[in-house]
């Protein structure tokens, strides 16, 4: 094993438990261990959270997916970009309802809010099903990544323990301000890496002309039934009648709808219980527009559309397509044509990783040590959450109200070590399924949006409404998953995700039917007037200021027809409008129409995100003072 690697490997470790040390206090209260007190500061607040919104999706499938079908993989790209843009709507209001009533977890915030004790259990459940899997697949990648760097030192489960194990010292150890120092330092660490892999590629194919001069003979080839090479350059169909998933081979069938109802799913990152305690740690809401505008959207944005394209891409042309090779114009042969493809294949990176370990091993553990970066800083931020709603609604809610601060801090600890086993117990006996347990929980958490809709826009929405849509959705999810279909034992007459509709699309259109239903059926005008003080105070500390809602139409229009053309469906047009795919001639810049249809449609969201955050307020500091009634809604 590589001098370099170990050395490297023990510093970024060390320091990650050294920074949760360093907050290891003994006089902490609840608050100031769970969500900082209130008070992660402004730098830090946004590279910990972008940190956090930058998964093993843009840094994996991504150009996986790009190497798998071309172009159309860097829509993926935009993840990210949806992620920030349903932030925009809802991170400052929850803030607001945080700072006023002292909530420490979602839980806190909706069952005080609906007034529900069987809403309590759901959201207990959805934050159980929604963590394990989602942290279990951090954690085998992980180590998978640290077994493959290693020289299979440890074998791959071995690792993930490894692995664990840091995570769980200093997630422990410091709480909340741990991982969020943590994670603001692994936000630079996870740019730098991104940025010198793209680089790495750019060199290996001899620079964006040499490339492009390759792809536009790539586009000329003749197509056959076995391998239609112009389709790397173009969405093939919208929808089709057949399911998204096959379980012969793990093939995803990827169409324009499969990928926008993927990539809205994503959401579910942001909506779940565990990231709204991210909501309540800020110091003020003046970090959220930088954060969501020029961080993510902008920034990391840029970073995913030129170099992770530019990484996935140029293995078309430097050995891993077959069609290439044989005709001839392949630029090297650094890469296997027997390369694996699939979204969590790591042989990409280390291909490309390989290529600088002999000559510069130094930079090859930081690359190593940037990718795992992504995997724990994803990992950390959801255990240290979801550990706070271990030890608050289970704990403390059910078992023992009059707990002391001590009591639920430790219980926050014990809570992380169990989180940590339970999601490496799940990898060691169903590895080869947790990429779908994965998307399972990630479809599951974003059911979460309509409740999170309910509290912050519209009072109408009841409590009976809201549960009946979240268990309806849930149950839609299992029908229409691969999840629920391997639990059903595959006997629906329906493939998992039919007509090429992701199941979390399914779910909601569900989840959000019975929302709207029942909730029409039914109202309690006594509920409906404590909905609305909670509502009211929100409007009045956040809302949209009175001199600029004549813009809301506008920015809803504008948003929609953004989403539907930018990677929805209406994505299509972008595949022929800058150039035909297979006339290069025609292409505008030199460059593939779809590449510049996607690199249109991020500055064009970069304005939009912009527009919402700055020019509307929705994420900029307010000039009032929130007057917080309970520091620590649990002690009230």
């Amino acid at each position: 094993m590589s001098f370099w690697i170990l050395s490297i490997l023990l510093v970024f470790w060390l320091s990650s438990i050294a920074i949760g040390w360093s907050f290891k206090r003994s006089d902490y209260n609840v608050s100031q261990f769970l969500i900082g007190g209130r008070k992660i500061s402004f730098f830090i607040f946004i590279f910990a959270v972008s940190s956090i919104f930058i998964t093993n999706i843009n840094f994996l499938s991504q150009p996986s997916l790009n190497l798998d079908i071309g172009f159309m993989g860097s829509y993926l790209a935009f993840t990210v970009i949806i992620i920030s843009i349903a932030s925009i709507f809802f991170l400052k209001r929850q803030w607001v309802l945080g700072k006023r009533f002292g909530y420490i977890t979602a839980t806190e915030m909706y069952c005080d809010y609906f007034k529900g004790k069987t809403l309590h259990y759901i959201i207990i459940f959805i934050s159980i099903v929604f963590v394990i899997p989602f942290v279990g697949l951090q954690l085998f990648l992980g180590g998978k990544l640290l077994s493959l760097a290693t020289d299979n030192l440890l074998n791959p489960i071995l690792s993930s323990w490894v692995f664990g194990l840091v995570i769980c010292t200093y997630a422990a150890l410091g709480g909340m301000k741990s991982v969020a120092y943590n994670n603001a330092i692994k936000f630079i660490i996870i740019l730098f890496g991104l940025v010198i892999l793209g680089l790495i590629s750019y060199n290996l194919t001899g620079g964006l002309a040499s490339l492009n001069q390759a792809l536009a003979k790539l586009s000329l080839l003749k197509e056959s039934n076995a391998d239609n090479t112009l389709s790397l350059f173009y969405i093939p169909e919208i929808i089709s009648m057949n399911s998204g998933y096959s379980f012969e081979g793990e093939k995803i069938y990827w169409t324009g709808t499969l990928l926008f109802t993927f990539i809205l799913s994503t959401i579910g990152i942001f909506s779940s219980p565990a990231f709204t305690m991210w909501c309540f740690s800020s110091e003020s809401p003046r970090p959220f527009a930088g954060q969501q505008v020029w961080t993510t959207t902008f920034f990391v944005g840029f970073i995913l559309i030129f170099f992770v394209t530019f990484l996935g891409i140029s293995g078309h042309m430097l050995g891993s397509n077959s069609v290439v090779n044989d005709a001839g114009i392949s630029i090297s042969q650094f890469l296997s044509e027997t390369i694996d493809k699939s979204l969590s294949s790591m042989n990409l990176f280390s291909s490309y990783g390989l290529a600088i370990k002999e000559t510069s091993p130094w930079l090859f553990a930081i690359l190593v040590v940037s990718a795992l970066a992504i995997f724990q800083s994803t990992a950390a931020a959801f255990i240290s959450t979801t550990a706070g709603i271990f030890s608050r609604d289970i704990y403390k809610k059910i078992f023992n109200p009059k707990a002391s601060f001590e009591n639920q801090i430790l219980i926050t600890r014990f809570s992380v070590v169990l989180i940590i086993i339970l999601s490496l117990g799940l990898i060691t006996f169903a590895g080869k399924i947790i990429w779908l347990l994965n998307n399972f929980s990630i479809s599951l958490a974003f059911q979460m949006l309509i409740p999170l809709i309910a509290i912050c826009y519209f009072p109408w929405f009841t409590k009976n409404g809201i549960i009946a849509g979240l268990v309806g959705g849930f149950f839609i999810l299992i029908l229409t998953d691969p999840v629920g279909h391997l639990m059903l034992n595959q006997f629906l007459p329906w493939g998992p995700w039919p007509l090429t509709i992701h199941s979390s699309f399914w779910a909601i259109i569900v989840n959000l039917g019975l929302a709207i239903g029942v909730s029409y059926i039914k109202q309690n005008p006594i509920d409906r007037a404590h909905r609305q003080k909670y509502f009211d105070y929100i409007d009045d500390q956040a809302g949209i200021p009175i001199s600029n809602r004549y813009l809301i139409p506008a920015a809803l229009a504008l948003g929609i027809f953004l989403i539907f053309f930018g990677f929805g469906p209406g994505a299509v047009i972008g595949n022929g409008l800058f150039g035909s795919p297979d006339d290069p001639t025609t292409w505008a810049f030199g460059l593939p129409s779809i590449w510049v249809w996607q690199i249109l449609f991020w500055s064009f969201f970069v304005g939009f995100t912009w527009f919402l955050a700055y020019k509307l307020g929705m994420s900029t500091d307010s000039d009032r003072e929130i007057i917080s009634l309970n520091e620590d809604f649990g002690e009230k």
